[in-house]
C-alpha cells in the first residue's frame, strides 16, 4: 500500500490526482494470490490510491511516521480478512472518482472535481426524491413549497453549501460519496427526520421562545436521550484528534465557522436554527476518514436533505431576513406595508382601516407575548 520514492507509483498530492489511479467498482473486488496474506493489498484494493503517504509524512528512514502508523493499523484492521466480504461491497462507487469518460472521450479530469460532482449531484437527486417521497407518505411538509420554488430561488444557495460542505469536511480526500457506505446513512436521517414529525409533542423547532414556552416533558425527556449519543461522537472525534495531534487544526476550524456562520446570527431575535442549517454547520466537522465518523457525516447531511425537500432552505432569521430583502429592493408592496401602519398610528380608533400587524420580534421571556413566532 506505501508506495517509498523511487517506485513506479507517484505519492502525494499526485498519486491522489492520478489519472492512471484505479477504485473496484461493483463487480469486480477480485483479490490475487499473493493479498489474501498481504493485509496492506487488500487495504489498497479498497481504499484506492488516496491512501498513499505522502513523502513529507516520512520519517528520515523512509517509514511511516507513528502517528500514520497508528491510523493504519486502524484501517488494516476496519479491512480485516473477517470483515473483508462485505465492506467492498459497501464501499464500492458506482462510478470512478478520478474521471468522467464516454468510451475514448474525457468529460472531467482529476479526483477532487469528480468527487464534487458526485457529491452534487447526489445532494439534488436526494432532495428531488425526498421531496416527492414525503408528500406521498402525507408527513408533514410545506404545501406552498414546489420544486420550481427550489431550483429558481434555492439552488444556487445549495451549490454553495455544498462546496463549503465539500471542502471543510475533507471529502477530496476520502472515497466518493456514490457508495452504500454513504447513501445508507444519508437516506436513514432523511427517513428519520421525517417520521419523527408523526409525534405531536416533536413538532416543535429549536427557538429560546419554543424551548421556554412550548416545550413539554416528552420532548425534553427526548433531548435528554438524544445528548448522551451527540457527545459521545463528539468524544470520539476529540480522542482522534489528540492521537493525531490535530486538534488546534480542528478548534481553529470550528472558531472560524462559527465567526462565520454563527456570530452575525445569535445575537438577532429572529434566529431559528432550522434542522438543514444544523446538518450543514456540523455535519462539515466530523470529517476524520474512518467509517464511523463517516457515517456520522453521512448522517448530519442526510439533515440536510431532509430539511430543504420538507421546507425548502429557510432563511436562518427568517422573516426578519425576508423584511430585510424587501425593504432594502425597495419592493413595491412595502408602501402598503408602510402605509397601513401609518395610517393605524395616526387613527387607532378607527375601524375602518386595514389592519397591519407590524413587525416585533419574538420576546422568548414573554410567554404571552404576540410577535412572530417561527
Amino acid at each position: 500500500m506505501t508506495n517509498l520514492p523511487g517506485t513506479e507509483e507517484d505519492v502525494g498530492v499526485s498519486g491522489l490526482l492520478s489519472a492512471d489511479s484505479r477504485q473496484p467498482q461493483i463487480g469486480d473486488h477480485s483479490v490475487s494470490d499473493d493479498d489474501e496474506e498481504n493485509p496492506h493489498s487488500k487495504l489498497s484494493a479498497v481504499h484506492g490510491p488516496y491512501m498513499q503517504v505522502a513523502e513529507d509524512e516520512l520519517d528520515g528512514d523512509g517509514t511511516a511516521t507513528n502517528d500514520l502508523a497508528l491510523d493504519m493499523d486502524d484501517i488494516i484492521l476496519e479491512h480485516s480478512s473477517t470483515s473483508f466480504r462485505w465492506q467492498p461491497f459497501l464501499l464500492a462507487n458506482l462510478l470512478r472518482d478520478d474521471r468522467f469518460q464516454i468510451g475514448r472521450t474525457k468529460l472531467l479530469d482529476g479526483a477532487v472535481a469528480v468527487k464534487f460532482l458526485k457529491f452534487l449531484g447526489l445532494t439534488y437527486v436526494s432532495i428531488v426524491v425526498m421531496y416527492h417521497y414525503v408528500r406521498w407518505m402525507q408527513w408533514e411538509n410545506d404545501r406552498s413549497y414546489t420544486l420550481a420554488d427550489f431550483f429558481t430561488y434555492e439552488s444556487t444557495l445549495v451549490a454553495l453549501d455544498s462546496m463549503m460542505f465539500f471542502i471543510v469536511g475533507r471529502l477530496f480526500q476520502q472515497r466518493g460519496v456514490d457508495c452504500l457506505a454513504w447513501i445508507l446513512p444519508m437516506l436513514a436521517c432523511n427517513l428519520y427526520s421525517s417520521y419523527l414529525t408523526t409525534f405531536d409533542f416533536l413538532q416543535h423547532s429549536a427557538t429560546l421562545y419554543e424551548m421556554h414556552c412550548r416545550w413539554s416533558w416528552k420532548l425534553w425527556a427526548f433531548v435528554a436521550v438524544v445528548i448522551p449519543i451527540v457527545v459521545g461522537v463528539v468524544v470520539l472525534h476529540v480522542d482522534r484528534a489528540v492521537r493525531q495531534r490535530t486538534v488546534w487544526m480542528q478548534l481553529f476550524e470550528l472558531l472560524l465557522c462559527g465567526f462565520f456562520f454563527l456570530a452575525p446570527y445569535v445575537s438577532s431575535p429572529y434566529f431559528h436554527l432550522h434542522h438543514w442549517y444544523v446538518g450543514w454547520l456540523v455535519g462539515m466537522h466530523f470529517n476524520v476518514d474512518t467509517w464511523w465518523s463517516r457515517m456520522v457525516m453521512a448522517w448530519c447531511w442526510g439533515a440536510y436533505v431532509n430539511g430543504i425537500a420538507v421546507y425548502g432552505r429557510d432563511p436562518v432569521l427568517t422573516c426578519g431576513y425576508a423584511y430585510f430583502l424587501s425593504v432594502d429592493q425597495h419592493c413595491p408592496y412595502m408602501k402598503c406595508y408602510w402605509d397601513g401602519l401609518a395610517e393605524a398610528h395616526d387613527h387607532p380608533n378607527d375601524t375602518n382601516h386595514t389592519v397591519v400587524a407590524p413587525m416585533e420580534p419574538p420576546d422568548w421571556r414573554n410567554c404571552s407575548a404576540e410577535a412572530y413566532h417561527p
